[in-house]
């Protein structure tokens, strides 16, 4: 009796096969051989049968059915009908190399080497056939999206792959494992060659290749501490040459012995610390750099971690420079202003699918493809492993009153488990993998959905209650409304279906253009929200009307969760990225740093944290209410002037609002004074802080006390007044306009002088530390410096572009203008160009100088505001955070703190104080640095290094 082949149409390597198909008996292989062949009309003679039956089952006895179709398809290709052509043509494992060199041929030339990549990639060192998504698939060859589509299809269709449509996304799988060896061979076979070659061309080669990839992995990171180690180096040989001048010199005059051999210990030592100084600067300028790389990958927290690290150094050592302590507190502010992940909790071996807070908030559970639950603290401790689902486990979701949860799994069944993580009970009744568990909100009821197409319905005992059935592709996502009237499910087949508390269909909506993957409803019922493989969220109404779609993920959305008081939503996506939404669907940020897919969100029942699991085996834990830059927001309007009071106590703010504002240096608003009938565009102190000055578009300036009551309006300007500033001895006030004149009054607010020469409107005036100086910025792109009394000295030419602002160092000694050409100049007082800073991408706004004089910071319109040194001119940072122009900069007289202005509407304190830096950066981390069990280096440091670093420093934190 012939073999039968009917069932799998006569192919046994059809994609549409999903059961396994088990080897060939010798005489069943005859006869599938013989029955193929014939339907084919490719007639084989019997000794050929026989030799190949004999060949293909070598000593395990039996035929695998990849082999003979591989080696009987070739046979075909080739025409080998006889036993003589088929020895001539070498063994059954030639002819399988073949099949695999035709398959990669039919790629076309261009595309063979690429080809063999994607199959190498589809194997690994254990000889195995790893599941990979397209997206895996690109990453990993980095070959062209086009190129690499094209041949997965060529591949596809030879029967090389197979494709897997899973949900969320599809991966791709080698056939079967015997093509594994030949890949393998093939791949070592290239390496050797490869290895080969360069052998021959230059034995040195291989050492010249790992150096390459040392420095290209190097390069990036390290650019910067490269070329201030240069500098160091370069600073240090100067140096070493004007000591060895000294030397030679001393040792000239010299005139005792003992007072020689004092002179050379003495330099010797000198040069020796000097040393120690330049490699310690070169090292922090390393761990700078690393983070500032870390920061522009979005692993932020990682960044976080480098630059407590470098702090760490920073505090430990002597001889660090100006510009690289500045470097390293800006990259340690950046980090602590701009993070969001507050931990990550590790300890899956696989996929992290799913992640929900108990309802007290104190519980995390996670579910893992790895087959188990693990329960965590809130801090992210690891309580316990729970295990008892024989695959991976796609769901976990708390009861209402936290006493239970319940996991689905891809073993097909749900587990009840109590909150110690007891397995109360296994509900058996699915088909296929269950991808989904809800709750009702009284917790009688458990609903799960499954890929058997069906919505079941259960007890909290475990008795099945009722199967919904309608949908006809897989269900993936579940929710109970939270009155506990309906329930909503989530189909492959591209519908959301709403049913009653009964099980009765009550609508469905056609959703999505591609499968659904979650449904959730919004906390106050009034929302149902829809993910989808379609990159979109949806946002329904409960009749089932469409309010509104979320697009900004560039692909599959795989999880939502709503926050607790239904303002935000979370969603989580294979672009692996999370994004928060308002719930009208404005997105109000993406949270970045997972490697891989995001598989689930969940809110902290206080709202405050989110937790989302990934694919990259990870689970982070999110502060949803921002990171700690907290812009100071009160003003309606553009924010035009800030500046700090001399005694540090007060930040005074100016709007287009017309209002003058009065903080506290934490950022509490004191006071809010409708001060100007038009725009506010400046404000300044008196030496004593006791007198606030304010000028406006209104052509005027006044004068406020401390308690916010009106003083003195000055008037006598022709146009809108731009700038005010107080002598020193508060003995004069000088004030200029867009009269194109600067004006000096009395201390009473009496008119002194005028002083005019300037050719349009002059935009700043500020007086010299030491009093003698005034100097005025002006749209005619000059500086003018004046005497005390108004006399012209000298007219500062040098910028291509209106000259926005100007200001003195705080010894007098240097002017630093900025202006519309991108540029900051910096001046001598005697009006003698010395450098100009460029890297603003747009007009400079603003320019000061720290309190100590060893900065400078400028603000731009390219929303940013730099820090520069004031010896070098080098740029250190550039400080972003502003979303629109910023206006202007101020230093707190401790240089701890710079606010800056800007027509955001919004100030940002910018913290430049190291040891409140390392204590804020130390509290973030409190509960990863306390918990987190990682033993590998991070950051030139482990988690107990830092851990140290924080208990030894700011043990209330920890």
């Amino acid at each position: 009796e012939k073999f039968n082949v009917e069932s799998i149409e006569n192919n046994i390597l059809d994609k549409k096969i999903r059961y396994p198909l088990g080897n060939f008996s010798l005489p069943d292989a005859r006869a599938v051989i013989q029955s193929l062949t014939e339907r084919a009309h490719f007639y084989l003679e019997p000794a050929l049968i026989d030799e190949l039956v004999k060949d293909l089952a070598r000593e395990l006895g039996e035929v695998r059915p990849i082999e003979l179709q591989v080696v009987g398809a070739q046979l075909q290709a080739e025409n080998i009908t006889t036993l003589d052509q088929y020895r001539q043509q070498g063994s059954v494992e030639k002819i399988a190399e073949r099949f695999l060199e035709k398959a990669i041929k039919d790629c076309g030339p261009e595309n063979e080497q690429a080809a063999w990549l994607l199959l190498q990639l589809l194997t690994d060192e254990n000889n195995n056939r790893p599941l990979k998504t397209r997206a895996e698939l690109v990453i990993e060859s980095a070959i062209d999206t086009k190129q690499l589509d094209l041949i997965l299809e060529i591949l596809e269709k030879s029967g090389l792959i197979f494709l897997f449509p899973e949900i969320p996304t599809s991966r791709y799988q080698l056939i079967h494992d015997y093509l594994v060896e030949f890949i393998r061979q093939k791949e070592q076979m290239n390496l050797k060659s490869e290895l080969e070659e360069l052998r021959r061309k230059d034995k040195q080669s291989q050492d010249r290749i790992n150096q390459l990839i040392r420095e290209k992995t190097l390069q990036d990171k390290l650019e910067e501490a490269t070329k201030k180690q240069i500098e160091a180096t370069q600073k240090q040989r100067k140096t070493e040459e004007r000591l060895n001048q000294f030397l030679r010199k001393s040792l000239r005059e010299a005139r005792l012995v003992g007072v020689t051999l004092t002179l050379i210990t003495i330099i010797a030592a000198g040069l020796g610390i000097w040393a120690v100084f330049s490699e310690t600067n070169a090292r922090l300028i390393a761990l700078i750099a690393s983070s500032d790389a870390l920061m522009a990958s979005n692993r932020k927290f990682d960044a976080l971690l480098k630059s407590l690290s470098a702090g760490r150094e920073l505090k430990r050592s002597l001889g660090i420079t100006t510009e690289t302590r500045m470097r390293a507190i800006a990259a340690l502010q950046q980090a602590v202003y701009e993070v969001r992940e507050r931990n990550r909790l590790i300890g899956h071996s696989d996929w992290v699918s799913s992640v929900s807070f108990s309802p007290n908030g104190q519980l995390i559970a996670s579910a893992s493809k790895d087959k188990t639950i693990k329960l965590w603290s809130k801090n992210g401790q690891s309580i316990k492993t729970l295990q008892g689902h024989e695959a991976g486990v796609y769901k976990v979701k708390f009861s209402p009153d936290g006493q239970m949860f319940g996991s689905a799994s891809e073993d097909k069944t749900v587990k009840l488990w109590n909150k110690e993580g007891i397995l109360l009970k296994t509900l058996n009744g699915h088909s296929d993998r269950v991808h989904s568990i809800s709750f009702s909100p009284d917790g009688q009821t458990i609903a799960s959905a499954s890929e058997d197409k069906t919505v079941r319905l259960w007890n909290k005992d475990g008795q099945l209650i009722k199967t919904l059935t309608g949908h006809n592709h897989w269900v993936l996502g579940v929710s109970f409304s939270p009155d506990g009237q309906l329930i909503a499910s989530a189909s492959r087949d591209k519908t959301i279906k709403l049913w009653r508390k009964d099980g009765t269909l009550f609508k469905t909506i056609a959703a999505h253009n591609q499968p659904v993957l979650d449904v959730s409803f919004s906390p106050d019922g009034k929302i149902i929200a829809s993910t989808s493989a379609d990159h979109t969220i949806k946002l329904w109404r409960t009749d089932g009307t469409l309010i509104n779609t979320l697009q900004g993920h560039t692909d599959a959305v795989i999880g939502l969760s709503f926050s607790p008081d239904s303002h935000t939503i979370a969603s989580a996506s294979a672009d692996n990225t999370i994004k928060l939404w308002t719930a009208d669907g404005t997105l109000i940020e993406t949270l970045q740093g997972h490697g891989k897919m995001v598989e689930g969100v969940s809110f902290s029942p206080d709202g405050k944290t989110l937790a989302s699991a990934s694919a990259d085996n990870t689970i982070k834990l999110w502060g949803i209410n921002g990171g700690m830059l907290q812009p100071i927001k009160g003003h309606s309007k553009a924010v035009s002037s800030v500046n700090f009071s001399p005694n540090g106590q007060i930040l005074a703010t100016t709007s287009w609002d017309n209002t003058l504002k009065l903080w506290r240096k934490d950022g509490v608003l004191i006071k809010s004074i409708p001060a100007h009938n038009e725009p506010v565009t400046n404000v300044t102190f008196s030496p004593d802080s006791k007198i606030i000055a304010t000028t406006s578009r209104d052509k005027t300036i006044k004068l406020w006390r401390i308690d916010g009551s009106l003083f003195k309006t000055l008037k006598g300007h022709q146009d809108r007044v731009t700038s005010v500033s107080f002598s020193p001895d508060g003995q004069r006030i000088a004030s200029s306009s867009a009269d194109k004149t600067v004006k000096l009054w009395n201390a009473d607010g009496t008119s002194y002088k005028t002083l005019a020469g300037h050719g349009a409107e002059v935009w700043g005036v500020n007086f010299s530390p030491d009093g003698q100086l005034i100097a005025s910025a002006s749209e005619d792109k000059t500086v003018k410096l004046w005497s005390r009394n108004g006399q012209l000295i000298h007219t500062l030419q040098g910028h291509n572009g209106s000259v926005n602002w100007v200001s003195f160092s705080p010894d007098s000694k240097l002017l630093a203008s900025a202006s519309s050409d991108g540029t900051v100049n910096l001046w001598n007082r005697d009006g003698k160009l010395i450098d100009t800073l460029k890297g603003h991408n747009g007009s400079v706004n603003w320019v000061t100088f720290s309190p100590d004089g060893s900065l400078i910071a400028s603000a731009s319109e390219d929303k940013t505001v730099n820090l520069w040194t004031r010896r070098e001119g080098h740029l250190i940072d550039s400080l972003e955070g502003h979303k629109d122009a910023v206006f202007a900069v101020s230093f707190s007289p401790d240089g701890k703190l710079l606010a800056s202005a800007s027509k955001d509407g919004t100030v940002i304190l910018w913290n430049l104080d190291l040891e409140d830096l390392l204590e804020r950066g130390c509290s973030w981390l409190h509960d990863y640095l306390n918990n987190n069990l990682e033993r590998q280096s991070i950051s030139e440091a482990t988690p107990t290094t830092l851990r140290s670093l924080c208990k030894d420093k700011y043990r209330n934190l920890i």
